[in-house]
C-alpha cells in the first residue's frame, strides 16, 4: 500500500513539472550587436531598427544578418540581408527570416540554404523549428548528402532522427550514379537503414553502358505501387501493388515483388506474369534464382503454363507446357532447358529448316525440354505418356486456335525499361553570402 501510494505521488509531481515546463515563458530574442539603431516606443516594449553587422541570440540559436527590425512586445525579429541562422551543427542561409521567438520558428522567403552535419538542402522557402530541430522546406527542393542527392516540391527533415519526408515529383540518385528512384512520396529512416516509396514508385539499378546511352543493357528497373527497401540485416525489397521489374531480356508482373539479396533470390506472388526472349510463363508463384544479380534458374510453381512463340512466319503458333511446377535453367539471360513436372501437358509445333512439319500433343508425368537460342529444339516425354502427332496438311487446314491448352494465354503487357527521371537543379539564393565561407560568430 505504501510503495503504491508512493507511485502516486511521484506521477503526480512529474506531472506537475510536465505542465510547469510547458508553462515557461519563451526565452527572450536579444540583441548582442548592431553598428546603429533607432527605436520607436519604450526600450523594454518598442520596436527597434538595426543596420549593419547585427547579431541576436536566443538560448544557443545565433542569428546574423544586415539589418533587421525587433518586435520586443512580441518577442519576434524580421531578418534582412544575408541571414545566417546558426544552432550548433546548422546553419541556415536566406535573404529574409522573420523569426518567432516565442515559438522558436524561423520563416525562410526568397530561397533557403541550409548544412547540417554532411547535409545540404536547398529550397524557394522553408520553416525550422530551433526546438522542435525539424525543417521543412518548400518548392525546388534540393537535398545532397555523402551518399544521395534528392529533389522534391516539398522535404521535411528531422536533424534529431534524421528522418526525412519528401513528397510531390520525388528523385533520387546516388552519389555515384548507379542506383535511381522516383515516386509521389518518400520517407527515408537512416537509423533504421529503411527507404519507402509510395505512389508511382520506381527504382533502377544502372549498369554502366559502353556507349553513350544512358544505361547499359543489364540495368534492373522495378514499379510498383509502393517499394520499401531495407538494409538491416542485408539488403531486402518489396514491391507491392502492380509490381513490374525488367532487366535485359527479362520483364515480369505481380502483385508482389520481394528482392533478397542475402539469399540471391527475387520472389513474385498472386499469379505473376515473367517473360524471357520469346516465352512467358504463368504460375501462382515465380522464384528467380539471382545470385549476384544474375539469373541462373526461375521457378514456376502451381499451375504452372510455358508458352513461347516459335517461328514468325506463324505468329498464331504458339508451344505450349502445363505443370503443376516449372523449372527453367538461364545462362547469360537465355534460356538453355526446361523441366515440368506433375500432370504436364504439351503443344509443340515442329519445324524442319523453317518449314512447318506439323505438332505433337502429349500429356505425361515430366517433360524435358531443350532449348536453341531460346526456341525448343529437343523434348522429351517421361511417365505415363500419352498423346499423337498431326502432320502439316491436317494442322495447315486447322485454324491454329484450335490447338491450345485448356488454361491457354498469351498476354501482350510485357513490362518495358523506363528512362531515367530528372533530379531537379537548386534553385541559386539570391545573396552573395551563400557563395562565402560563413562569418565568424
Amino acid at each position: 500500500m505504501k510503495a503504491a501510494i508512493v507511485l502516486i505521488v511521484m506521477a503526480c509531481t512529474l506531472c506537475a513539472r510536465l505542465a510547469l515546463a510547458q508553462d515557461l515563458p519563451a526565452l527572450p530574442v536579444t540583441l548582442d550587436y548592431a553598428d546603429s539603431v533607432v527605436g520607436v516606443g519604450p526600450l523594454e516594449s518598442g520596436i527597434r531598427r538595426f543596420e549593419g553587422n547585427v547579431r541576436f541570440r536566443q538560448g544557443n540559436v545565433t542569428v546574423t544578418c544586415d539589418r533587421a527590425i525587433h518586435d520586443i512586445p512580441n518577442n519576434a525579429v524580421t531578418l534582412l540581408g544575408n541571414v545566417v541562422v546558426v544552432q550548433d551543427s546548422l546553419s541556415l542561409f536566406a535573404p529574409k527570416v522573420v523569426y518567432d521567438g516565442n515559438n522558436a520558428l524561423a520563416t525562410a522567403t526568397g530561397g533557403i540554404r541550409v548544412l547540417d552535419r554532411s547535409r545540404e538542402i536547398r529550397a524557394l522557402s522553408g520553416t525550422y523549428g530551433t526546438r522542435t530541430r525539424i525543417i521543412r522546406f518548400a518548392s525546388s527542393v534540393h537535398a545532397v548528402d555523402d551518399s544521395l542527392v534528392m529533389s522534391s516540391d516539398t522535404l521535411v527533415y528531422n536533424r534529431t532522427s534524421r528522418r526525412t519526408d519528401a513528397w510531390g515529383n520525388v528523385v533520387v540518385m546516388a552519389s555515384d550514379t548507379l542506383s535511381w528512384m522516383a515516386a509521389d512520396t518518400l520517407v527515408h529512416e537512416p537509423q533504421r537503414k529503411t527507404i519507402e516509396l509510395w505512389g508511382h514508385a520506381r527504382q533502377w539499378v544502372v549498369s554502366p553502358a559502353k556507349d553513350s546511352t544512358q544505361y547499359g543493357p543489364d540495368t534492373l528497373n522495378i514499379t510498383a505501387d509502393t517499394i520499401l527497401m531495407s538494409r538491416l540485416p542485408f539488403y531486402y525489397q518489396v514491391a507491392r501493388g502492380r509490381a513490374t521489374m525488367v532487366r535485359g531480356s527479362l520483364a515480369a508482373r505481380g502483385q508482389v515483388l520481394e528482392l533478397n539479396d542475402s539469399l540471391g533470390t527475387i520472389l513474385l506472388l498472386n499469379k505473376p506474369v515473367l517473360w524471357s526472349d520469346s516465352m512467358m510463363l504463368r504460375a501462382d508463384t515465380i522464384t528467380i534464382q539471382a545470385p549476384q544479380r544474375i539469373v541462373k534458374e526461375v521457378v514456376g510453381n502451381r499451375n504452372a503454363l510455358l508458352v513461347s512463340r516459335g517461328d514468325s512466319s506463324y505468329t498464331s503458333r504458339f508451344d505450349q507446357i502445363a505443370g503443376d511446377d516449372l523449372r527453367i535453367s538461364i545462362a547469360q539471360d537465355t534460356v538453355r532447358s526446361m523441366v515440368a513436372a506433375g500432370n504436364t501437358r504439351s503443344i509443340y509445333f515442329r519445324f524442319e529448316q523453317q518449314r512447318p512439319e506439323g505438332l505433337a500433343q502429349f500429356s505425361a508425368d515430366t517433360t524435358v525440354v531443350e532449348f536453341e537460342k531460346g526456341i525448343p529444339e529437343n523434348i522429351r516425354w517421361l511417365g505415363t505418356v500419352r498423346g499423337e502427332q498431326h502432320p502439316e496438311n491436317i494442322v495447315a487446314g486447322a485454324r491454329d486456335e484450335t490447338y491450345r491448352l485448356p488454361d491457354f494465354e498469351w498476354r501482350t503487357d510485357r513490362p518495358v525499361l523506363l528512362s531515367l527521371p530528372q533530379v531537379i537543379q537548386p534553385t541559386p539564393v539570391r545573396q552573395q553570402s551563400l557563395e562565402s565561407p560563413r562569418r565568424s560568430l
